[in-house]
């Protein structure tokens, strides 16, 4: 059987035994690197043949600073080693001996404060990778005998947290206010497909962003999040190859919605066809049932309203159009869980496997949108799977935007939508009554960790409803309230040039009524004013 050879230089060899030394220095004589050290660094660390006389150097060295809140000058180390216990820190007199000739003759042979910190940083990190994870993967390879583990993903999983632990050495928060670290923080816009909510992010989407998006049952999430993705695909396709780049793929992770249904909407939101008149015929007839290059006397109903009276495309031809840049870089992740599989069960770990098979398969550049929906049944779904109690579910849903942050959007550079439904009691409020964010389902907090977050009331019979922008991070903090209006074709536009809210039932009336309103208003000046709608919104 063919097997794949390591790659020799994505290998980093062990510490060896003179950078060893050049660690204990750095750690014991520079004070940041110290700090750092005395987070991660514990004597149980130190299990080399050759290292308990380092060993106890760290051991004196921390007990002094946690009693006098400093580190030790050469001669109170070497008191503190020759008064050490030889039972106690399991050492010999040859052992202390070596050791205080380390501390004399080399350890304090150089300044602390101008020690190179990042060569004294990577040498702490290797020397924790060699002892946190590589020794650990040995020790439990060499132990299975050739047999099958019986707990690798528990195993996996502490892996896992102990290089968490290391990478944490290599991080370093605080940056110099220098204006030339403005360009690392950057952040190049492209559209959402709404030119109005392009304006309200500056620009639109950038890489790296969370953006929730909350409401009620029926309301459009789906849609919204439908829409996001056709705006990310066509400007991929058909701008960035204009100037040589690779589209971006745009990921729809569904626990939810069938995947053809989202199919249907994504064709019907960029092809402009209603998404009826997909779902009535199957796609094997869609070349003989849909209209075809019409004229004004040909047109559909919809057509003529939508297009005006010259000539257009027919469906097809629509449908045709908009098959290519779909197909090359839009994916539908299955997430459902349906019989048979366990698919959506493990939490979000699961789509970076997912995004992870992509681009190791080369099927996949880079991802430019990532949509999961919805927070709430991934979470649920995960704690079925761990067999907690329910209420667990409420912990996932409050740190599920801080993971989203850390395991997606940031690590591989895209925007992600995070859809959730809104609770029970929104669902009963009037199309044009305010929805917030903090009224997501099982937890208030859940916007915390989004850089911006949508609220979708309830429509009404014409498919109006009230659209909150209840937090911006990015832009001027402007929230903003609007009307938009569900389409037949998938497609939310806004319509505040035509309505408002209706300041005085908390309902969404058209703006000529809004104006007589307002005349009327100013007839009964004197008289008791009309009850206005919650929230005091003027108009």
């Amino acid at each position: 059987m063919a097997t794949d050879k390591v790659d020799p230089v994505g290998v980093e060899h062990r510490l060896g035994y003179k950078e060893f030394e050049e660690l204990m220095v750095y750690v014991v004589r520079n004070r940041t690197l110290f700090q750092l050290a005395k987070l991660s660094l514990s004597p149980a660390h130190f299990t080399g043949d050759f290292e308990a006389g380092h060993r106890l150097m760290w051991r004196s060295v921390v007990e002094y600073y946690n009693k006098h809140g400093n580190l030790p000058s050469q001669s109170a180390l070497v008191a503190i080693v020759s008064d050490a216990s030889e039972v106690e820190y399991e050492i010999t007199e040859d052992v202390r001996d070596d050791i205080i000739s380390f501390i004399e003759d080399f350890a304090y042979s150089v300044d602390g404060d101008v020690l190179d910190e990042k060569y004294g940083r990577s040498l702490l990190q290797r020397f924790l990778r060699d002892r946190e994870f590589v020794d650990p993967l040995k020790a439990y390879v060499g132990g299975l005998n050739g047999h099958s583990p019986a707990d690798l993903p528990a195993f996996l999983k502490e892996l896992t947290d102990r290089a968490g632990r290391v990478e944490i050495v290599r991080h370093d928060p605080i940056v110099l206010a220098d204006s030339t670290s403005l360009d690392d923080d950057f952040k190049e816009t492209r559209t959402t497909g709404w030119s109005f909510l392009d304006d309200i992010m500056d620009g639109g989407r950038s890489e790296g962003e969370v953006y929730l998006l909350a409401g009620c049952m029926g309301s459009g999430k789906s849609t919204l999040a439908t829409q996001m993705c056709v705006g990310a695909c066509r400007y991929d396709w058909f701008q960035l190859r204009d100037y040589g780049e690779t589209p971006g793929h745009c990921v729809y992770f569904t626990w939810e919605t069938p995947p053809g249904e989202i199919m249907r909407k994504f064709y019907a939101c960029a092809a402009r066809v209603p998404t009826d008149r997909l779902r009535k015929f199957p796609r094997s007839e869609w070349n003989i049932r849909l209209s075809t290059s019409t004229k004004a006397d040909t047109m559909l109903p919809y057509e003529r309203e939508l297009f005006g009276a010259g000539k257009v495309l027919g469906e097809r031809e629509r449908l045709e159009d908009e098959a290519r840049p779909l197909a090359r870089t839009m994916m539908i992740a299955d997430m459902r869980g349906r019989p048979g599989t366990d698919a959506g069960s493990r939490y979000l770990d699961e789509v970076v496997m997912s995004l992870d098979s992509r681009l190791r398969s080369k099927e996949v550049d880079h991802f430019s949108v990532v949509v999961i929906d919805y927070a709430s049944l991934v979470c649920e779904r995960y704690v079925q799977h761990l067999g907690q109690h329910p209420s667990e579910t409420y912990h996932y849903l409050k740190r599920i935007g801080d993971d989203v942050v850390c395991k997606i959007a940031e690590p591989y550079k895209c925007s992600v939508l995070l859809v959730q439904q809104l609770s029970g009691q929104s669902n009963k409020k009037t199309s044009g009554a305010r929805q917030n964010t903090a009224d997501t389902e099982g937890c208030s907090t859940m916007a915390r960790n989004a850089d911006y977050a949508f609220a979708i009331g309830n429509k009404n019979n014409d498919g109006l409803l009230r659209f909150d922008v209840s937090k911006t991070r990015r832009s001027d903090g402007r929230v903003s309230t609007h009307v938009l209006q569900l389409t037949p074709y998938s497609r939310l536009i806004c319509v505040d040039d035509r309505y408002c809210l209706d300041p005085s039932g908390g309902g969404i009336i058209e703006k000529v009524t809004a104006s007589k309103l307002a005349d009327l208003d100013g007839a009964t000046e004197g008289a008791a004013p009309r009850p206005r709608a919650a929230g005091g919104i003027s108009w």
